[in-house]
């Protein structure tokens, strides 16, 4: 599902060495931190709809999966 890698965008060439931006790219998001504090957080809506089509996907097969394999249960005598 949602996997995260940190990336290090490349700046300018600059005297001292910063660690900032920090870019976190997930699988539908972007997030970049900046030195001040400031957060730019980035949804692609469309990556989005495709993982929760794909999570909801994935529910209804082991669903499926979990009553076709089920044991069948004994009628109450009235």
């Amino acid at each position: 599902m949602a996997t995260k890698k940190p990336v290090v965008e490349k700046t300018p060439v600059k005297k001292t060495k910063s660690k900032y931006p920090i870019v976190t790219v997930g699988s539908h998001s972007v997030r970049t931190e900046y030195e001040d504090g400031r957060v730019d957080f980035v949804v692609d809506d469309a990556k989005l709809q495709a993982d929760v089509y794909s999570a909801l996907a994935e529910y209804v097969a082991t669903q499926s999966e979990a009553i076709n394999t089920a044991t069948p249960t004994k009628k109450r005598k009235k």
